[in-house]
């Protein structure tokens, strides 16, 4: 894998795998950048796409950034972080909301495709509650939560 700086030609693995991506089966979904003054920054976008049935147990992460993966539904996953039982940041727990406004990812990629789907670049706002708590806020409001 290519490291910092360095570039990584994924045509000879895609090849060797016999794998062609299908980009246009990709739909913008949400673009979260970092509050201002954070001294980590990031600006990512966020893609759907429906994976087909054969790759779901196939699937799996990286051992790079992401060191575990799991398939759950996004009620799920809010349910664990709520539960202490995974750690999901801010801007992934509003997309898992988001996710479970529909149905099945056919609903989300005809959304998407239909311009319904907010691809607006959101920056929440950060902010020290009134017990000195650092907290954070989607810019059009909404209920704050912990950093």
């Amino acid at each position: 894998l290519a490291t910092r700086g360095e570039h990584w030609d994924w045509r000879g693995w895609l090849e060797q795998e016999s794998l062609v991506l299908d980009l246009g089966a990709l739909v913008p979904f949400s673009w979260w950048t970092t509050p201002h003054g954070m001294h980590k920054r990031f600006d990512t976008r966020f893609f759907a796409a429906e994976v087909p049935t054969e790759q779901v147990e196939s699937g799996s992460h990286d051992r790079i950034e992401a060191t575990d993966s799991v398939w759950m539904a996004p009620e799920d996953a809010l349910a664990a972080h709520e539960a202490q039982r995974a750690m999901i940041i801010f801007p992934t727990r509003r997309n898992l909301q988001e996710l479970g406004r529909f149905a099945n990812a056919h609903e989300v990629i005809e959304a998407g495709r239909a311009g319904r789907l907010d691809t607006r670049r959101i920056v929440p706002l950060v902010f020290i509650d009134d017990d000195g708590i650092p907290k954070v806020r989607h810019p059009d409001g909404g209920p704050p939560a912990t950093v």
